[in-house]
């Protein structure tokens, strides 16, 4: 790469943008996003991020070699409840507080990346509606812009009206974009996206060699598992039923569910009604080192959502070979083959779950093949630096 007439020697320069970054070392929170800048920076790649501040962080900090800066956007800071915990649209959704936060939200992340980004070669934004943010930059500094679709942001393109027109807007625009699945590549060549400037790109699995070296299970213990956001889209009220109608034929089944958000309260109190508190542990959100150890004493992970982007936690259930029940959503039907090394139901099929959990905890050969072929199923196509070695090629073709 050369500048004005002599060979540039200093490294490439990325700006991130993103409204989910992880707040301390084992959050979850935008956990791909800061996998993807770690492995970048071995390919030679410095990274800089943008993201929401939250209660409580630092607005400028360096972990792990990348540099954070965390825009302020309401104030007293203890007020700011727009990002994490949920995610920005239900906090919209139910706050009237994070309504008002908003348009105080765009500009401080306006401003932020505009002071960023000039020292930058590429902007590298994550999720559509960011993606604003980035073109408004582009006027100013001309820098060309790489846009990651994870899944939940395309599928608010359905829902057409303002946001429908604002989305197409930015797609057409943007100078390259990645689609971490084909289910997300497809919905972005129906709409008229030109296929050349679409490449597909999934998200990895962190830490992939712990779950791989995670410990057979001697014994089934009749325990499911849930590792998520308690979000409506996660349709956990459908696991709920699945455990009220199993525990009178499976006695011993319990379900674990692991994650905070806006539905916890509400999910403890679905469950009490369905008088399967003793059935069920509530285990809030967790930090990474202690996610492990769930998925090594599971026997089941199950995902019953009614629409989904990249769930990495399907690879880290595969990887660790835990047998999944998954929708036929996002990523789950690209992966997972039916009976071979998970199970795939269709969105709101009771039923099938039901049908589904009982075999497979009374049916130990088919567990058994399922949980060997899982594991075989993750290879270095979800490998991180095979990932950022991708990411990393898309830079050099646009600098």
């Amino acid at each position: 790469m050369k500048k004005r007439g002599y060979l540039r020697i200093n490294k490439m320069r990325v700006c991130f943008l993103t409204t989910s970054y992880p707040l301390y070392p084992g959050d979850y929170s935008g956990i791909f996003i800061f996998e993807l800048a770690k492995n970048l920076l071995f390919q030679d790649v410095e990274v800089e991020v943008v993201a929401p501040h939250d209660n409580g962080c630092k607005t400028h900090e360096v972990t792990s070699g990348i540099t954070v800066y965390r825009f302020r956007y309401f104030y007293p800071t203890s007020l700011e409840q727009l990002a994490y915990r949920g995610g920005i649209v239900p906090h919209l959704r139910k706050s009237f507080i994070a309504k008002l936060q908003l348009p105080f939200f765009l500009l401080s992340f306006f401003k932020k990346t505009l002071s960023i980004a000039r020292r930058c070669d590429v902007i590298h934004v994550h999720w559509i509606q960011n993606g604003l943010i980035a073109l408004l930059c582009k006027i100013f500094y001309k820098r060309p812009v790489v846009l990651t679709v994870h899944g939940t942001d395309i599928n608010e393109l359905s829902k057409g009206g303002l946001m429908l027109k604002i989305n197409h807007f930015i797609l057409k625009r943007v100078d390259r974009i990645i689609a971490v699945s084909k289910d997300v590549e497809e919905k972005i060549h129906n709409l008229d996206i030109p296929p050349s400037k679409i490449i597909n790109i999934p998200n990895g699995i962190p830490n992939q060699e712990i779950f791989f070296n995670l410990p057979d299970k001697a014994s089934i213990s009749y325990s499911l598992l849930f590792v998520g956001r308690l979000v409506p889209l996660k349709n956990l009220e459908l696991l709920l039923k699945a455990v009220a109608h199993l525990k009178d034929k499976l006695p011993k089944i319990n379900l674990i569910i692991v994650g905070d958000g806006p539905l916890y309260a509400k999910l403890k109190s679905y469950a009490e009604e369905l008088q399967i508190l003793d059935y069920v542990r509530f285990e809030g959100g967790q930090p990474r080192e202690k996610i492990y150890n769930y998925f090594q004493n599971a026997d089941i992970f199950i995902l019953p959502s009614a629409t989904e982007g990249f769930s990495i936690v399907i690879l880290e259930a595969l990887a660790a070979g835990k047998p999944v029940i998954s929708t036929k959503v996002g990523i789950a039907p690209e992966i997972i083959k039916h009976k071979e090394n998970g199970i795939l139901i269709e969105a709101g099929d009771l039923n099938a779950l039901e049908k589904y959990i009982y075999l497979l905890l009374t049916d130990n050969n088919l567990m058994r093949k399922i949980s060997v072929n899982a594991r075989k199923t993750i290879g270095i196509k979800y490998n991180w630096q095979e990932i950022a070695g991708k990411t990393k090629g898309i830079y050099q073709q646009l600098v």
